[in-house]
Protein backbone atom coordinates (compact mmCIF):
# COMPACT_ATOMS: atom_id res chain seq x y z
CA UNK A 1 0.00 0.00 0.00
CA UNK A 2 1.36 3.55 -0.85
CA UNK A 3 2.06 6.00 1.25
CA UNK A 4 -1.10 8.24 0.16
CA UNK A 5 -3.28 4.78 0.58
CA UNK A 6 -2.45 4.91 4.21
CA UNK A 7 -2.63 8.61 4.83
CA UNK A 8 -6.28 8.09 3.21
CA UNK A 9 -6.82 5.98 5.66
CA UNK A 10 -5.69 8.56 8.59
CA UNK A 11 -2.63 7.61 9.47
CA UNK A 12 0.74 9.69 10.06
CA UNK A 13 4.36 9.41 10.22
CA UNK A 14 6.17 8.78 13.79
CA UNK A 15 9.66 9.53 13.11
CA UNK A 16 11.80 7.22 14.99
CA UNK A 17 15.73 8.14 16.06
CA UNK A 18 18.39 5.40 15.86
CA UNK A 19 21.86 5.24 17.21
CA UNK A 20 24.04 3.53 14.87
CA UNK A 21 26.44 0.71 16.68
CA UNK A 22 30.32 0.76 15.65
CA UNK A 23 29.24 -1.68 13.18
CA UNK A 24 26.71 0.86 11.55
CA UNK A 25 24.14 -1.61 12.57
CA UNK A 26 20.70 -0.30 11.86
CA UNK A 27 21.61 0.79 8.27
CA UNK A 28 19.86 3.81 8.76
CA UNK A 29 19.46 6.84 11.39
CA UNK A 30 15.72 6.58 11.40
CA UNK A 31 12.60 4.93 10.59
CA UNK A 32 9.25 6.27 10.58
CA UNK A 33 6.15 4.35 11.92
CA UNK A 34 2.38 4.61 10.59
CA UNK A 35 0.14 5.05 13.00
CA UNK A 36 -3.32 6.36 14.16
CA UNK A 37 -4.19 9.27 16.72
CA UNK A 38 -6.15 8.12 19.51
CA UNK A 39 -8.85 10.38 21.11
CA UNK A 40 -5.98 11.30 23.50
CA UNK A 41 -3.44 12.39 21.35
CA UNK A 42 -1.37 9.98 21.59
CA UNK A 43 -0.90 7.42 18.57
CA UNK A 44 -1.21 3.82 18.05
CA UNK A 45 1.40 1.91 15.88
CA UNK A 46 0.02 0.00 12.75
CA UNK A 47 3.14 -1.48 11.55
CA UNK A 48 5.63 -3.69 12.74
CA UNK A 49 9.26 -1.58 13.11
CA UNK A 50 12.07 -2.95 10.83
CA UNK A 51 15.20 -1.36 13.13
CA UNK A 52 13.20 0.78 16.03
CA UNK A 53 13.52 -1.06 19.79
CA UNK A 54 11.78 -1.17 22.51
CA UNK A 55 8.22 -1.06 20.28
CA UNK A 56 5.64 -3.17 18.81
CA UNK A 57 2.52 -2.98 16.46
CA UNK A 58 -0.40 -1.61 18.18
CA UNK A 59 1.58 0.07 21.06
CA UNK A 60 0.26 3.37 21.98
CA UNK A 61 2.77 6.22 21.96
CA UNK A 62 3.55 9.86 22.97
CA UNK A 63 4.81 11.62 19.68
CA UNK A 64 5.67 15.22 19.32
CA UNK A 65 6.28 17.68 16.09
CA UNK A 66 10.20 18.55 15.78
CA UNK A 67 11.85 21.36 14.39
CA UNK A 68 10.69 19.88 10.92
CA UNK A 69 7.14 19.33 11.76
CA UNK A 70 7.57 15.70 11.84
CA UNK A 71 6.07 13.52 14.28
CA UNK A 72 9.18 11.91 16.71
CA UNK A 73 8.47 9.47 19.43
CA UNK A 74 9.07 10.38 22.58
CA UNK A 75 7.84 7.54 24.39
CA UNK A 76 5.52 4.29 24.96
CA UNK A 77 2.41 5.35 26.76
CA UNK A 78 0.73 2.04 26.53
CA UNK A 79 2.23 -1.73 25.86
CA UNK A 80 0.33 -3.38 23.21
CA UNK A 81 1.78 -6.83 24.78
CA UNK A 82 2.49 -7.62 21.42
CA UNK A 83 6.27 -8.69 20.96
CA UNK A 84 8.35 -7.88 17.63
CA UNK A 85 11.34 -9.53 16.43
CA UNK A 86 13.75 -9.69 13.27
CA UNK A 87 14.81 -12.16 11.28
CA UNK A 88 17.54 -12.30 8.80
CA UNK A 89 18.33 -15.41 6.51
CA UNK A 90 21.43 -16.51 5.24
CA UNK A 91 19.95 -17.63 2.24
CA UNK A 92 16.87 -16.00 0.40
CA UNK A 93 15.29 -18.86 -0.34
CA UNK A 94 14.89 -19.63 3.46
CA UNK A 95 12.64 -16.90 4.32
CA UNK A 96 9.43 -18.40 2.47
CA UNK A 97 10.00 -21.67 5.10
CA UNK A 98 10.35 -19.08 7.59
CA UNK A 99 7.65 -17.19 6.83
CA UNK A 100 4.82 -20.34 6.35
CA UNK A 101 5.92 -21.42 10.04
CA UNK A 102 5.30 -18.31 11.47
CA UNK A 103 2.06 -17.73 10.23
CA UNK A 104 1.19 -21.46 11.06
CA UNK A 105 2.12 -20.36 14.62
CA UNK A 106 0.09 -17.43 14.45
CA UNK A 107 2.45 -14.30 14.02
CA UNK A 108 2.09 -11.55 11.34
CA UNK A 109 5.07 -10.21 9.52
CA UNK A 110 6.29 -7.64 7.02
CA UNK A 111 8.91 -7.45 4.60
CA UNK A 112 11.99 -5.05 3.91
CA UNK A 113 13.33 -3.91 0.99
CA UNK A 114 16.07 -6.39 1.97
CA UNK A 115 15.05 -9.80 0.66
CA UNK A 116 16.11 -11.78 3.85
CA UNK A 117 14.87 -9.73 6.70
CA UNK A 118 11.51 -9.55 7.88
CA UNK A 119 10.39 -8.11 11.18
CA UNK A 120 7.37 -10.09 13.25
CA UNK A 121 4.65 -9.77 14.90
CA UNK A 122 3.86 -11.97 17.78
CA UNK A 123 0.68 -11.42 19.25
CA UNK A 124 0.07 -11.53 23.04
CA UNK A 125 -2.08 -14.76 22.35
CA UNK A 126 1.01 -16.99 20.68
CA UNK A 127 3.09 -18.78 22.67
CA UNK A 128 6.74 -16.72 22.67
CA UNK A 129 8.83 -19.69 23.71
CA UNK A 130 7.25 -21.92 20.72
CA UNK A 131 8.53 -19.15 18.59
CA UNK A 132 11.72 -18.90 20.33
CA UNK A 133 12.45 -22.41 19.71
CA UNK A 134 11.57 -22.57 16.09
CA UNK A 135 14.00 -19.90 15.68
CA UNK A 136 16.77 -21.09 17.85
CA UNK A 137 16.40 -24.12 15.84
CA UNK A 138 17.05 -22.34 12.53
CA UNK A 139 19.76 -20.30 14.12
CA UNK A 140 21.69 -23.27 15.48
CA UNK A 141 21.51 -24.64 11.95
CA UNK A 142 22.66 -21.59 10.29
CA UNK A 143 19.66 -21.29 8.54
CA UNK A 144 19.28 -17.68 10.24
CA UNK A 145 20.10 -15.14 12.54
CA UNK A 146 17.27 -13.59 14.97
CA UNK A 147 16.91 -10.38 17.03
CA UNK A 148 14.44 -9.85 19.83
CA UNK A 149 13.31 -6.45 19.22
CA UNK A 150 10.59 -5.67 21.90
CA UNK A 151 9.34 -8.68 23.95
CA UNK A 152 6.14 -7.61 25.86
CA UNK A 153 4.95 -11.06 26.34
CA UNK A 154 4.48 -11.89 30.45
CA UNK A 155 7.32 -13.85 31.90
CA UNK A 156 4.63 -16.58 33.03
CA UNK A 157 4.11 -17.81 29.10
Amino acid sequence: MGAQDRSAEGLVKVLFSLDQDEDGYPPVTSETLWARRTPEGLYELDNIPFYAQGVSWKDIVAAEPNTEGMLEFQRVAKPSGHSTIRIVASEKNEMTKVQQELERLGCSWEGSNQPSLISVDVPPEVDLQQIWNFLRTGLDEGRWDYEDASIQHRASQ
